[in-house]
C-alpha cells in the first residue's frame, strides 16, 4: 500500500476518467499511458484555505522511454493542473462527464468543473449557491448528490428534501444550472443517496429510515418504499452494481445493513458490527459482487465478503483498530480495482490492487 501525507484534511475522493488527464507524447510512452490512473481530492481544512486537487499513480517527470512498473507506482499530485481553491469544505466529488465533474460544499453551493491537462486548470462550467440563505439552494446544505444523466443532478440535503438540478438548462441569459423540482422526503434531515434506476434514488435519513423516490410519481411527494433500521442514522448508502435490488446500509452505530428491494425491503442478513463508530462510506467491488468495503469514524477500514445466500463468509480490517484517525473518504477504480482513501491524519493511502 501507498502511503502520502499531504498537509491537508482530505473529505471527498473520486476516480476520475484519464483521456483529458493523461500525458502526451510519442508512441514510447504507450505503456505508460496505458497505466496512469487519476483521482481527485477535496479538502476539509479548519483554517479555511480549502483546494480541489488531481493526483496520478506515476510520477510526472516519467521519461517517454520509461516503461512504469510496480517501482514507480505511488502517490504524486498532477503538476500540470493547479489546484482549485473553493470557498468551503468539500462535502462531494461526483463524476459528470469523462472531463468534468459536480462538486458540493459544506455552504451550501455546487460547482460544475471542468478538467484538462493541456489547459493546466479548472474551469467553472455552472454554479449553484446556497450560501447565507441565498440562492436557489438555499436552506438545503447538500449532504450527497449524484448525476443521473446528462443534464441531471440529484442532491439530498438537511432541509429532508431532494432537489433535481438541470445543469445546462435554457434561459433567457443563456444555459446555467437551475432546480427544476423540489421533492420533500422526510420532516428530519437526509445524509446520504444513491441511484436505482434512472426515475429512482434512494436516501437515508436521521431517522433511520431507506426512502425510496420514483420521480414518475406524480404531485404529492412520497416513498414508495420506507423501510427502518433501528432508528440510528443512516450515514451511508450504495447499491451493489451487480445486483441492483440489494442496497448496502451502514449507520451512525457502525453497523452494515444489507436490503432486498425486490422483498419490499426485507434484511436477507443480519445487522453486522465490525465498526465502533458510525460507517463514513460505503463502495461495492467493482468486479466481484459479494464484496465491499466500509470506512468508519473508527478508523477502520473493513472488507467484508457476503457469500450467495448472504452468509458472512469473512471480515478483514485492512486498517485495523491500530489508527485512531477516521477514515474520511473512499473509493474504488473500476479498471484496476485500487482503493484510494484518506484519513483524518492528512494522509492519502492507494492500494497495488483489491485487497484479496
Amino acid at each position: 500500500m501507498n502511503i502520502e501525507y499531504v498537509c491537508s484534511k482530505i473529505s471527498s475522493v473520486r476516480w476520475l476518467h484519464g483521456e483529458y488527464l493523461r500525458r502526451g507524447g510519442t508512441t514510447a510512452t504507450a505503456d505508460v499511458q496505458q497505466q496512469e490512473r487519476f483521482w481527485m481530492t477535496g479538502t476539509n481544512n479548519s483554517f479555511g484555505k480549502n483546494y480541489l486537487s488531481i493526483w496520478s499513480n506515476l510520477p510526472n517527470d516519467t521519461s517517454d522511454g520509461l516503461e512504469a512498473g510496480n517501482s514507480l507506482s505511488g502517490i504524486f499530485k498532477v503538476k500540470g493542473i493547479a489546484d482549485y481553491w473553493v470557498p468551503a469544505p468539500v462535502l462531494n466529488i461526483v463524476n459528470y462527464d469523462r472531463r468534468s465533474v459536480v462538486v458540493s460544499l459544506t455552504n451550501g453551493d455546487l460547482l460544475w468543473l471542468r478538467f484538462s491537462r493541456e489547459e493546466g486548470h479548472f474551469q467553472l462550467m455552472g454554479e449553484l449557491t446556497g450560501r447565507k440563505g441565498q440562492g436557489p439552494l438555499a436552506g438545503h446544505h447538500s449532504t450527497g448528490h449524484l448525476v443521473n444523466d446528462y443534464h441531471e443532478v440529484i442532491s439530498c440535503g438537511l432541509d429532508g428534501q431532494l432537489r433535481y438540478i438541470d445543469l445546462q438548462q435554457s434561459s433567457a441569459a443563456g444555459s446555467r444550472p437551475a432546480v427544476t423540482r423540489s421533492v420533500r422526503m422526510t420532516a428530519n434531515s437526509l445524509h446520504c443517496i444513491d441511484k436505482i434506476s434512472p426515475n429512482e434514488v434512494i436516501v437515508g435519513t436521521t431517522s433511520g429510515h431507506l426512502k425510496l423516490f420514483d420521480k414518475r410519481d406524480g404531485p404529492g411527494d412520497k416513498a414508495s418504499l420506507l423501510v427502518a433500521n433501528d432508528f440510528a442514522v443512516i450515514t451511508a448508502v450504495q447499491r451493489n452494481s451487480h445486483l441492483p435490488h440489494i442496497v448496502a446500509a451502514g449507520n451512525d452505530h457502525g453497523l452494515l445493513y444489507l436490503w432486498d428491494l425486490r422483498q419490499g425491503g426485507q434484511r436477507p442478513m443480519a445487522p453486522s458490527a465490525a465498526h465502533s463508530a458510525a460507517i463514513t462510506a460505503i463502495r461495492y467491488s467493482a468486479t466481484a459482487p459479494n464484496l465491499l468495503f466500509t470506512g468508519s469514524l473508527d478508523g477502520q477500514l473493513i472488507r467484508w465478503n457476503i457469500g450467495n445466500d448472504f452468509e458472512l463468509c469473512s471480515v478483514e480490517a485492512i486498517v485495523d483498530k491500530s489508527n485512531p484517525y477516521p477514515i474520511t473518504a473512499l473509493d474504488i477504480d473500476a479498471a484496476t480495482s485500487q482503493l484510494v482513501f484518506a484519513d483524518d491524519n492528512e494522509v492519502l493511502y492507494l492500494t497495488k490492487g483489491e485487497p484479496q
